[in-house]
């Protein structure tokens, strides 16, 4: 062979055992881009991507298979520790289309501060968390951010997680790619403004929360939006005045609460704009019911103690009186 080498020659050397190999190659004229596509070929041949076994070729000391979400078993591959990720396939716990989870290992040790994912059968990603606690029957998220997806690749839902409770910033969206859903949390609780949207991305409702509990204006409002309902909250409990109506823009519900309780006068009306009842919380006012037809259906006297009977009459107007009671 000969010794002699230009430019576009390339010796390439391989050190054995047995002695060196020399081998002399024509060099090409490569081009970057060429070198990049010839790069990332050569990665995907070499397998620069996670290890990744499947579940069942993993046992513990005793030579038995993960069996419980919640082990601390030492779990080796190969005769050694294992560490990479190990993939559960088809188990019985898996639901909403969930076909594969892929669970950390380090030192033989499930590793929850690297995270874990799920995964459908069609290999789209649903779920990835970021560091998780181990229950008896699940992995739940603990720290950092949570983040789950629809069959076609669509977002919907993502937020944050301190210590194993919601903190900060959660949203979510719709398989159509709007957003549903978003607002903060702290310490598990929601807090503040929390806000909704239909698929159409007509807004849904708009809540403010203190220490979790709905405080404040509370609205809402059809897809189509004409708004469904109005009011105050304290506590969690309606408090001011509520009112509510039908999508056809009818009012079906107006009155008083104070700490969740009915106050004062309160009416609701039919989808047709009929008045369906009329009640005033107060000792000795005359409670009121009306078919859908207008007719008047049951009169009653309340008091604090409860409710004197008066009259019920069916839908012709005949007066009766068994089985007649205010439900």
């Amino acid at each position: 062979m000969d010794d002699l080498e230009d430019k576009n020659t390339k010796v390439y050397s391989f050190h054995e055992a047995s002695g060196t190999t020399t081998i002399r190659l024509k060099r090409p004229t490569m081009r970057p881009a060429h070198l990049l596509t010839i790069l990332f070929a050569t990665s995907l041949l070499i397998g620069c991507g996670p290890n990744v076994v499947d579940m069942t070729q993993i046992a513990n000391q005793d030579g038995e298979g993960f069996k419980k979400w919640d082990s601390d078993d030492l779990f080796y591959y190969k005769g050694k520790p294992f560490t990479g990720l190990a993939e559960l396939v088809g188990d019985e716990h898996f639901d909403d289309g969930i076909y594969s989870f892929r669970i950390p290992f380090k030192k033989g040790k499930i590793d929850s501060s690297a995270g874990w994912e799920a995964f459908y059968a069609t290999g789209q990603i649903a779920h990835r968390c970021e560091e998780f606690v181990k229950t008896a029957k699940k992995y739940e998220c603990y720290n950092g951010r949570l983040e789950e997806w629809y069959m076609n690749g669509q977002m919907s839902h993502r937020s944050n997680y301190k210590d194993g409770r919601q903190d900060g910033l959660s949203e979510g969206w719709h398989e159509n790619g709007q957003m549903s859903e978003r607002g903060n949390y702290k310490d598990g609780d929601r807090l503040g403004l929390y806000e909704g949207w239909h698929e159409n991305g007509q807004m849904s409702y708009r809540v403010n929360y203190k220490d979790g509990r709905q405080d404040g204006l509370s609205e809402g409002w059809y897809e189509n939006g004409q708004r469904s309902k109005r009011g105050n909250t304290k506590d969690g409990e309606w408090d001011g005045l509520y009112e509510a109506w039908y999508e056809n823009g009818q009012i079906g519900e107006r009155g008083n609460y104070k700490e969740g309780s009915m106050e004062g006068l309160h009416e609701k009306w039919y989808k047709n704009g009929q008045i369906a009842a009329r009640m005033n919380v107060k000792d000795g006012s005359l409670w009121e019911r009306w078919y859908e037809n207008g007719q008047l259906a049951k009169q009653f006297l309340y008091r604090q103690n409860g409710f004197t009977q008066i009259s019920c009459w069916d839908e012709n107007g005949q007066r009766y009186w068994n089985r007649c009671s205010w439900g």
